[in-house]
């Protein structure tokens, strides 16, 4: 094989571990496993018990755990049950709302946004009465924020998707809907409740409303959201699924707040678990070979096998901790290690993943996530490495935590018994301060 040929077929595999969630089919058919099954069994158990005062359910996990993966296969498994039960809203905030400016009302009216231009798309057969009273609506509560007169508007019908591009890239936009609606949110929420009767009548389907990315807010927006303005996400009366950061569920009064809301329609995706509590630590204890080789095949999805020395694909699964994102992550930088070296000598014309390499990329990731972290981080870093259990000491310290916890350098594992530890990446660092001795 050419230097050229190798480096084109570690450049593809490269593109494939790219750390974008698989939403659409033909990605899921490419690069899918089979994946998360328990949590979707739980989800759409949620989903059959809600009763109408309390159909709102709270999914949260890992960033990187595979939770939008999830949500996309559970929506193409929905639209395909032969019964059709759901009208099925899917969509990232991200692609509505820049994500710093994410507040209760601009949520409410990107949901009221959404719901409309699926229904568009999917061809819903409104009824002229029922089309003019929804636009009109819309038209008179943004007639100043599109400087357009209302009676071209009423024309011409509200375009719901031009709309929602303002939305995404213009925060005079953002700033004009919070003001309209921050004192009366009652208005938006009686008129999602009203775009909501409209499409389950004429889709004899129930309305839900899958909103992914939320998990990716900061803490302090996601306080502003499921703390203090809680009652108006959860005041339409359909269905909805809302994504929370992982660092909610830890926050006493973040938690407090969702459970009692959403009347403990909670779901937590679990993190594969490598270990039981402490074996990681002891060298005579294997790895679960199951949850190995389920991630092993995740990453033969994406790297074909012979490009890896033996028993790489499997030390890439470990080093991840149980965390998708991070398997991706991990083999990612050994393909640009890798190209880095057949590019330094073009007379190499075999070459794959060995030890030599998956140290190189363990080393530079080690090195990024090193610089945000203070001394409070590596002391309860320690202390979890140690111990598995966090108990804070003060406010400040807990924020640390819970941002440590947020950008995974600390994972929870459940199924019973809950616990913490430290992602393998980071032990590394720890062991390499003389911190730890791994």
């Amino acid at each position: 094989m050419s230097n050229a040929l190798l480096r084109d077929r570690f450049r593809q595999a490269y593109r494939n571990l790219n750390l974008q969630p698989l939403l659409d089919e033909a990605a899921i058919a490419q690069f899918g496993i089979e994946y998360g099954e328990e949590s979707i069994a739980e989800l759409e158990n949620l989903i059959d018990l809600a009763a109408p005062q309390h159909n709102k359910i709270i999914f949260a996990g890992h960033r990187g755990c595979g939770k939008s993966t999830l949500l996309a296969t559970w929506e193409r498994r929905l639209n395909e049950d032969p019964e059709q039960r759901f009208f099925i809203v899917r969509f990232s905030i991200a692609d509505v709302v820049e994500q710093s400016d994410v507040n209760h009302v601009n949520l409410l009216f990107s949901i009221a946004l959404q719901i409309m231009a699926q229904a568009i798309e999917a061809k819903v057969e409104f009824s002229e009465e029922q089309r003019k009273r929804i636009e009109n609506w819309f038209t008179e509560r943004t007639r100043t924020i599109t400087e357009t007169p209302i009676s071209a508007e009423v024309e011409a019908g509200f375009d719901f998707v031009f709309f929602k591009g303002k939305m995404k890239t213009d925060s005079s936009v953002r700033d004009e809907i919070k003001t309209k609606f921050e004192r009366s949110v009652f208005d938006l929420i009686q008129q999602l409740d009203n775009i909501a009767s409209v499409v389950e009548l004429v889709t004899q389907q129930e309305l839900f409303v899958i909103i992914d990315d939320l998990d990716k807010l900061d803490l302090s927006v996601a306080r502003n959201l499921y703390y203090e303005n809680v009652n108006a996400l959860f005041g339409p009366s359909f269905r909805i699924l809302y994504t929370v950061p992982i660092g909610a569920v830890r926050d006493i009064t973040l938690l407090n707040s969702l459970n009692t809301a959403a009347d403990n329609q909670m779901h937590f995706m679990r993190v594969s678990k490598l270990y039981q509590r402490g074996d990681s630590r002891k060298k005579d204890v294997l790895p679960n070979p199951e949850v190995v080789a389920e991630l092993t095949a995740a990453l033969h999805r994406r790297i074909d096998p012979d490009l890896l020395e033996p028993g790489i694909a499997e030390q890439i699964a470990v080093m991840s901790g149980g965390v998708l994102r991070e398997l991706v992550r991990i083999a990612n930088e050994c393909c640009q290690q890798v190209m880095l070296q057949l590019r330094r000598d073009r007379t190499l014309t075999e070459f794959k993943i060995n030890q030599e390499i998956l140290q190189l990329a363990i080393d530079e990731l080690r090195n990024n996530i090193a610089a945000p972290l203070n001394q409070s981080s590596y002391q309860i870093l320690v202390k979890i490495y140690h111990h598995h259990i966090y108990d804070d000491k003060d406010d400040q310290e807990r924020q640390t935590f819970l941002n440590l916890l947020q950008w995974l350098y600390v994972l929870e594992y459940r199924n019973g018994d809950d616990w913490f530890d430290v992602n393998p990446l980071v032990v590394d660092l720890l062991n390499r301060r003389g911190l730890v001795t791994a």
